[in-house]
């Protein structure tokens, strides 16, 4: 295996054990566009992952992936249109959050939101079948991929939508920046009534999608160019549509790993930088970094190693310091009701009779 398809591995995998602690996150939150978003990122990089392991050799391999690749070919075709429209709800649910006078309740356009990140991509891989000019490719370390002929069906409904819905995206990400920054008072009022959504949260999601379209449209547009330039298209007829379960599945060789896997990982490692790093979890992987360092005997005598047991020590003296404060206030809340009860006695005129009738009752 070639170093880059190791290096491939480690990315790979690493970005999907940081997505865990991120859909637990998300799940919290109940935040379905970007649960479906992790959705398609999760089930790309792992199939990804699965296949640059298996055809890792530069031989001709023994094994083409029939049946294996026949599902996974068509869920890449799929997650080309799953992944900007899932990205694409998230905005569009972030412009309604701003355009709101109250705040949205939980899975409100869940509908909508799952026929265009869900259904709306598997029509799209339903039409892409009869365009298939392979039953598919195996290509060394990328692993199965679909393959097309050039007709303009294939612009239109495979290369032009990931383009419109980046493009889309980024304009509503611009119609939220221009509507957030002339109500910033109102919302401010706004956040602290929405118990799902805070300010920061809001502007983590803003900043993400942000980063992703300006990532994702200059891609999808370049693609939609050589596409358009770099081949002549093909006349759409029955014929042409009844070659594609003829023609043998071919493999092809290949020294480095291709773009368009590299992009899954990358969203979810960088949507794990926009929320695991935030608040409490930044200090909970600190606490565990500092941990590790202490235990390691190698690290632990030196100035590196007495600095992280400086962390902890202080830490620990924190937490002490906070839970005293917390018995403390506890206390002082107990003795304001004992005294709030005994003026509301004392001040407060009671019926003797009816005082006295009362206990009887329980004699």
């Amino acid at each position: 295996m070639l170093p880059i398809a190791i290096f491939y591995q480690v990315y790979a995998y690493f970005s999907l054990v940081l997505s865990v602690q991120v859909f637990y996150m998300q799940m919290r939150a109940r935040n379905l566009p970007c649960l479906l978003l992790l959705f398609w990122v999760c089930i790309c990089s792992l199939i990804y992952a699965v296949q640059s392991a298996i055809w890792h050799d530069t031989s001709e391999p023994k094994w083409l992936g029939y049946g294996f690749c026949d599902l996974t070919s068509r869920i890449i075709t799929s997650s080309s249109i799953g992944i900007p429209a899932s990205a694409f709800t998230l905005v569009l649910y972030l412009d309604k959050v701003i355009r709101s006078d109250r705040p949205l309740k939980p899975f409100q356009d869940w509908v909508f939101q799952i026929l265009l990140s869900l259904v709306f991509p598997l029509v799209i891989m339903a039409l892409m079948v009869p365009m298939e000019s392979n039953r598919y490719v195996v290509i060394c370390m990328n692993g199965c991929m679909p393959a097309f002929y050039q007709t303009v069906y294939t612009l239109i409904f495979f290369y032009l939508p990931p383009c419109l819905l980046s493009l889309g995206g980024l304009f509503f990400v611009s119609r939220i920046l221009y509507y957030y920054w002339h109500r910033q008072k109102e919302l401010q009022q706004f956040f602290q009534r929405d118990s799902q959504l805070t300010s920061k949260r809001f502007l983590r999601l803003l900043l993400l999608d942000a980063v992703f379209f300006l990532g994702y449209f200059p891609l999808t547009l370049y693609l939609l160019i050589v596409n358009c330039k770099g081949h002549k298209f093909m006349a759409v007829d029955h014929y042409l549509m009844s070659l594609w379960h003829r023609v043998p599945v071919d493999f092809f060789q290949a020294t480095s790993i291709y773009l368009n896997n590299w992009i899954p990982p990358t969203v979810l490692i960088v949507m794990s930088i926009f929320f695991i790093t935030s608040g409490k979890w930044t200090d909970k992987v600190a606490i565990f970094l500092w941990s590790l360092v202490v235990r390691c005997p190698f690290i632990k005598h030196t100035s590196v190693g007495r600095h992280a047991q400086f962390k902890l020590d202080s830490e620990k003296s924190a937490e002490t310091t906070l839970a005293e404060r917390t018995i403390d206030s506890g206390d002082l809340k107990e003795k304001c009701l004992i005294l709030e009860r005994q003026w509301s006695k004392l001040s407060v005129p009671s019926d003797d009779s009816s005082e006295s009738q009362v206990p009887a009752k329980y004699v």
